[in-house]
């Protein structure tokens, strides 16, 4: 950014702090034609940037500002300031008409980059994607301490998803050196989950992705009768929760009234008490609301790809989607990662204006969490999804009883997706759900109970 800075006219008389574990820096510069000073500061984290992190930056700039009311401040923050901080911004630093305070989240920082033509632009790099490689998807440019290289995704003629990646130096050269390839994939570990395009000359190779064919995208599925124990019950078979439900329900009224900015629901239990039988159960009440709903077997996923897939399934299962909604708000392909959030949140924009919801539950979904890169994703989807507070939910299952200590799973993005999820906890049967569920089974054996069983139940109602 010193040198995107330098570009636009300003001599950088210092970089006063570095700090590669907060990756931070302040940057004092001053303008070479006017001589107003500029103060900057740079921040780049997984995840959006909270008010904290903009609010101090704003009182170190202040003190600088009281000095010298020409000053300028520049806050630019990678991948970008979350909904919170940006209403602080707009209220005390964009409004301001005597303190200048500017923000430059991701967009304006690559375009920023693109301008000192220092780098190819995504123009140039996605012509170089022939249609016999397929469409080019999304996009990222990687910043390395190698310098600059560019990844682009390719979606295969017909297909719906990005399933290879061509990388490039920062002028658009294919790169097909070992060494540079090699350091790429295993610095961006997500790059493995893609097939790699490697152009040399006039010749093109693709190297095999393994986990394609095992990760299909399974619904998760119930049981045909009562008491198959070896599925979750399915709706026609559920008894109680019903308490679980009206939570549910609740909940989806405080997201359609604007209520709270939470877009995940969450069910954990010890393993089997009926997590995914309650999954089951809250697809089918939501649909007989009138929203869409679909429930995804987490046990298929190995890849990053993952979540790509379950969108672009969730989309494509409801063929009465595009009756309720734009048919321009449906996409016919997810691009990448970037264009799966997108997708969503047009998708949940038209939904707004119909009054529902869609629910695209994870279930199982204790299987993520040794799939670290799969993981971060979908924290990233719903952090997305949470700040645009839009008409989409996404729901998880999983299990609090998992052998092993908290540390060996990458908790914190476990915590960060409970933090952002309205979190229901089943607990053991009721005396009123043991007994309706007794009586079940009387009807479905079709013979009274047992004397001890048939005591059993009538102490529970008290006769």
């Amino acid at each position: 950014m010193a040198e995107v800075l330098r570009h636009y006219g300003y001599s950088i008389d210092r970089i006063t702090n570095v700090n590669y574990a907060g990756m931070e820096i302040d940057i004092e510069g001053r303008h070479l034609v006017t001589g107003i000073p500029l103060y900057a500061e740079c921040k780049c984290y997984e995840t959006e940037i909270d008010s904290p992190k903009l609010q101090a930056f704003c009182g170190k700039y202040m003190a600088k500002w009281l000095k010298e009311k020409r000053s300028h401040g520049l806050f630019i923050a990678l991948p970008g300031i979350n909904s919170h901080a940006k209403g602080y911004y707009r209220e005390y630093c964009e409004l301001s008409s005597e303190v200048t305070i500017r923000l430059s989240e991701e967009e304006q920082v690559l375009n920023a980059i693109f301008n000192t033509e220092t780098v190819a632009g995504p123009d140039l790099i996605s012509k170089l994607i022939t249609q016999d490689l397929g469409t080019p998807g999304d996009w990222h440019l990687l910043y390395t301490d190698k310098g600059l290289y560019w990844a682009q995704y390719v979606i295969p003629t017909g297909g719906g998803i990005p399933t290879s990646i061509a990388l490039f130096d920062s002028k658009g050269n294919s790169l097909s050196d070992k060494g540079t390839l090699d350091y790429l994939m295993k610095l961006y570990v997500e790059l493995n989950d893609f097939r790699l395009i490697i152009i040399r000359g006039d010749t093109t190779f693709q190297t095999p992705v393994f986990q394609e064919e095992a990760e299909e995208i399974v619904e998760v599925n119930g049981s045909s009768a009562c008491f198959e124990y070896q599925f979750p019950a399915s709706p026609q078979h559920f008894v109680g929760r019903q308490s679980i439900l009206q939570e549910v329900e609740t909940f989806t009224q405080t997201v359609l009234n604007q209520e709270t900015s939470s877009r995940g629901i969450l069910f954990q239990a010890d393993s089997g008490w009926g997590k995914s039988s309650v999954v089951l159960a809250s697809v089918a009440r939501l649909q007989d609301m009138g929203h869409f709903a679909v429930a995804i077997d987490s046990r298929s996923a190995s890849s990053s790809q993952f979540i790509l897939r379950v969108i672009s399934y969730a989309l494509s299962k409801f063929d009465d989607l595009g009756s309720r909604v734009s048919l321009e708000a449906i996409p016919t392909t997810i691009t990448g990662f970037d264009g799966a959030v997108s997708s969503l949140l047009r998708v949940g924009r038209a939904l707004e204006q119909e009054g529902k919801l869609l629910f695209i539950f994870l279930d199982q979904f204790e299987n993520i969490f040794f799939l670290p890169d799969t993981l971060r994703r979908i924290r990233d989807l719903l952090f997305s999804i949470c700040d645009a507070r839009t008409n989409v939910i996404l729901g998880f299952s999983w299990k609090t009883d998992l052998i092993g200590s908290t540390s060996e799973f990458p908790y914190q993005l476990r915590d960060a997706i409970t933090s952002a999820s309205k979190h229901i906890s089943l607990d053991t049967f009721s005396e009123v759900e043991t007994a309706a569920l007794l009586l079940k089974l009387s009807d479905e054996l079709r013979a009274p109970l047992r004397k001890d069983l048939e005591f059993f139940r009538k102490g529970i109602h008290g006769y």
